[in-house]
């Protein structure tokens, strides 16, 4: 390879530029297909050899084909009696094969009979016909003594009389001792453990006398069920029993023909007995069916799954589940996967497929399960509103009735069995909604109900719906998951500005789509913190064919405007370089934060009054993400920490002795802690606060170490370790306040209470 690497080089010195690019090119195309080559020789190379056992002198064939035998399968029946499930045939494939000697080996099993008989007395030992004949042989090896030639039209042909060993497939070699012959290696048979598997079609729900569906006992293998008689039992658990007619018992595939049955108890009984009697072992895997059994729930019994132990003669014993027992039943569930929304989304069609959660079905297992005008609350996050329904009402004459809503038309909707209903406009702020069920008696009742919902820009998760009331119906389920429109995220370090200057530098950002059109048409805008203008920046569409028609700013505002001619075909990538902003004398310490809205990423925002009982929410942001600290004579991070002092319910408070105002006072909560506003917690520990509103949670670092506590949570996160607290992370008046003493020992500080002046040191 060197050498050749050192002639390519030579030669595209010695050329001309254009019979360089020549030479260039075929060694390119030389390189091409030698990779091919070699990719070809590796792919030959993975291919088992057995794979060419129809290429050579002869090929071989399993006559037969694969059976599923069990995993102690011996072809011996009896002593010395011997039955075959299939044959080794060779047969000339290019060439013929003279008179010679080859062997087969077996794997995961051994050839039948007993390894101590002679070779001319054992089942293998006898000259077939002048054909071939057995030379030697030991559990796992038979020599084959080839008396004839292998050509077109005299195959050889052996039968195969093998016990497996449970180990896995059985397979047979043929290796051809520098015969003529193809070797390979073939499976035989495939082996399963026990003799039979017992499975019920469909598990019911019942609530006093149920009908099963057919019980199947299934053999393993071909012969599992031995000849003669098998007493077979199914055994209820207590406080139930069998009632009614006698089942029907079938002999279906293999066993068709080959057996009989006898019920001898049933009806009053916790024992289901039959008499099984196998006059021919089945050639190919055989089936009983159970048809027509009923089970009675006696007045001691308990509500929950019915299991039956079969068990008898070569039946594999087993528990398998029947039914479930309920006096009064309800499922709670979604009819299928979890729909995915996109945050954000208002079309103007509410019952197009960007707002359409998936169907949450209510349906009796039993009939009368629910109970009639009792009121069901459906209710979904408090960050998703919802703006109609689709109804279906199954079930006799049931039919549904909704409270406190009604159509786009002022109208009620009661007792209705089927519809689209998107709600009168003033109806749509509301995360819940009530509906009493009237359910007829004569068929069990099922109610689908698909929401058209709006979701919250700036939230994502499982979109869950929470089921209660009087009604019998409850239970929780998800109908669909929330994304954000686009992801977005700072590239490199947070920087440390200075008020009161322009031009200063801050990391690039980038806006990536999630799936084309995640960008609709109308405005993105990039919104800084108050006090903090744009001064610099570019603007690139880098992945994808995302156009952009204008980029504009507005003192804190970037705006890039999209057409509905721009929109993406395939995902794409907006970044953000050589940005610099201003900052005015008017921010305190604390971060500067980049914020995504605009209505080309969450078009369902408005801050008109009564918009948010129309479906719109009020938060005007899909993300928040710091890009920047303000440093206004605050405590930089990594640096020293003064002497601050607090006093209880007092809002003043001291630094290295020099008096500040918080926006809010310390207080002592509950369970006797003193809770620190969250405001002032960069200036009095030294460190930096990030709170994030879609999580609620708050994010402290000082130097290496890394505190998140979550609002309503009595455990904080310290580098990574769940930590439990005495208190909890609370909103109080608007204020976000956190355990100072949990926070000082997670950040190492030292807290010092005082009683008497009701004061606390942190140093």
């Amino acid at each position: 390879m060197k050498q050749n690497s050192y002639l390519i080089k030579a030669l595209l010195k010695e050329a001309q530029p254009q019979k360089r690019i020549q030479i260039t090119r075929r060694v390119l195309q030389v390189k091409r297909k030698l990779a091919l080559l070699l990719a070809l020789v590796m792919v030959i190379s993975m291919i088992p050899m057995s794979a060419f056992a129809a290429s050579g002198n002869t090929e071989t064939i399993i006559r037969g084909g694969v059976p599923r035998v069990a995993d102690d399968y011996d072809s011996e029946v009896r002593r010395g009696e011997f039955t075959s499930l299939n044959s080794i045939i060779i047969r000339q494939d290019n060439y013929s094969v003279d008179a010679t000697n080859f062997q087969l080996r077996i794997e995961n099993g051994s050839w039948s009979g007993n390894a101590a008989y002679s070779v001319t007395d054992g089942v293998y030992g006898v000259d077939h016909d002048g054909e071939y004949s057995i030379a030697s042989r030991t559990d796992r090896v038979l020599d084959i003594q080839l008396d004839r030639a292998i050509t077109s039209g005299n195959d050889f042909e052996m039968p195969l009389y093998f016990k497996a060993d449970g180990s896995g497939p059985v397979r047979v070699t043929v290796d051809p001792l520098d015969s003529g012959i193809t070797g390979g290696t073939f499976t035989v048979a495939n082996t399963a453990a026990g003799a039979t598997i017992t499975t019920i079609d469909d598990v019911i729900t019942f609530s006093e006398v149920g009908s099963l569906d057919p019980i199947r006992i299934e053999e393993t293998s071909m012969g599992s069920l031995g000849e003669g008689t098998h007493r077979v039992r199914l055994r209820l658990p207590s406080n139930f029993e069998w009632t009614g007619s006698e089942p029907t018992v079938r002999f279906i595939n293999g066993l068709n023909g080959k057996a009989s049955d006898n019920v001898t108890r049933y009806d009053g009984q916790r024992d289901l007995e039959i008499e099984i009697t196998i006059d021919e072992q089945s050639r190919t895997r055989g089936a009983i069916l159970i048809e027509g059994a009923q089970i009675y729930a006696t007045s001691a019994a308990r509500e929950g799954d019915v299991e039956v132990r079969v068990s008898g003669g070569d039946v594999t014993s087993e528990t398998f589940l029947v039914a479930k027992y309920s006096d009064f039943d309800v499922t709670v569930k979604a009819d299928g996967e979890p729909a995915e929304l996109i945050s954000g989304r208002f079309e103007s069609n509410f019952d197009d497929e960007a707002h359409e959660l998936q169907t949450l079905v209510i349906e009796e297992e039993v009939r009368d399960a629910l109970l009639n005008n009792r009121r069901t609350t459906v209710e979904l996050p408090s960050w998703v509103k919802i703006l109609g329904v689709d109804v279906d009402v199954s079930g006799g004459d049931s039919n549904i009735t909704f409270h406190g809503v009604e159509d786009d038309n002022e109208d009620r909707i009661e007792n209705v069995r089927s519809g689209l209903y998107i709600f009168e406009e003033e109806d749509r702020g509301s995360n819940d909604i009530e509906f009493t069920i009237d359910s007829d008696s004569s068929d069990e009742t099922k109610v689908e109900l698909t929401f058209y919902v709006s979701v919250q820009a700036s939230r994502e998760g499982d979109i869950e719906a929470v089921v209660s009331g009087r009604s019998g119906a409850e239970g929780t389920v998800v109908l669909g998951t929330a994304r954000k429109a686009v992801d977005f995220e700072v590239v490199g370090a947070v920087t440390t500005l200075d008020i009161g200057t322009k031009g200063q530098p801050i990391p690039d950002m980038i806006i990536s789509e999630i799936d084309a059109e995640d960008i609709l048409e109308g405005e993105l805008i990039v919104n800084l913190s108050g006090g903090v203008t744009w001064d610099d920046y570019t603007v690139t569409v880098v992945d994808g064919d995302l156009e952009i028609d204008d980029v504009d700013d507005s003192n804190n505002q970037l705006i890039l405007t999209f057409t509905n001619s721009d929109t993406s075909s395939v995902p794409s990538t907006i970044e953000i370089t050589n940005a610099a902003i201003n900052v005015d004398r008017t921010p305190a310490d604390g971060a500067v934060n980049a914020r995504i809205a605009g209505d080309a990423v969450r078009p369902n925002f408005s801050s008109a009054n009564g918009a948010t009982d129309e479906g719109y929410f009020d938060t005007g942001w899909v993300h928040s993400v710091k890009i920047a600290d303000i440093l206004a004579g605050g405590v930089a991070p990594g640096t020293d920490m003064p002497k601050v002092v607090l006093t209880i319910g007092s809002s003043t408070f001291t630094v290295d002795g020099n008096a500040e105002v918080a926006p809010a006072a310390p207080y002592i909560d509950a369970q006797n802690r003193t809770m620190l506003p969250l405001s002032i917690i960069g200036r009095t520990l030294g460190a930096e606060v990030d709170w994030n509103e879609a999580s609620r949670t708050v994010l402290v670092t000082k130097g290496s170490d890394r505190v998140l506590f979550t609002i309503g949570s009595d455990a904080m996160v310290v580098n990574g370790m769940s930590i439990p607290m005495r208190s909890q992370a609370v909103i109080t008046g608007d204020r976000t306040f956190i355990p100072l003493r949990d926070l000082g020992i997670a950040l190492g500080v030292d807290v010092q209470w005082d009683e008497a002046t009701r004061t606390v040191t942190i140093n």
